[in-house]
């Protein structure tokens, strides 16, 4: 019966609410480590994933550029470089220059009288005015009494 009576208090402390607060302690610890060691697994992949992206596109930057530098050690591709950044001829070659004239055939219309001239207008038709309302709808040129051909 002695026995029994150690076993008893044995599982009785084992058992008891201080023991399993301290055992659920050290449980929450322990899931909280690996849940942060996952967090930084995923975030390493992520960080690992940008930089396989960011060497693919310095390797395809690399290989432009050797290109470029294979092309430059040509006299004709050393010829086009110069020709492009300096605007020059060689010896013998003449530059045309090629111009666009914008302006149209048809007269532009007239341009509409804004909100205050149509205010104004309307105010000075209302009394009498001068009766010019016609002069507030011309060009300028056509005011003055120049001709725009």
């Amino acid at each position: 019966m002695l026995q029994y009576n150690e076993k008893t208090k044995l599982r009785r402390r084992i058992y008891s609410i201080p023991v399993f607060v301290v055992l659920l302690v050290i449980t929450i610890l322990v899931v909280r480590g690996t849940w942060d060691v996952y967090w930084k697994r995923v975030e390493s992949r992520q960080n690992l994933d940008k930089v396989t992206e960011q060497a693919a596109a310095l390797e395809s930057r690399q290989a432009e550029l050797n290109d470029e530098i294979d092309r430059l050690q040509t006299q004709a591709g050393v010829e086009e470089e110069i020709r492009k950044k300096f605007s020059v001829v060689k010896d013998g070659e003449q530059v045309a220059v090629l111009v666009d004239n914008g302006a149209s055939t048809t007269p532009a219309p007239p341009p509409k009288p804004g909100f205050w001239k149509k205010m104004w207008m309307a105010v000075t038709g209302m009394w009498g005015g001068n009766g010019n309302t016609a002069a507030a709808t011309e060009t300028p040129a056509e005011a003055i009494g120049t001709s725009t051909e």
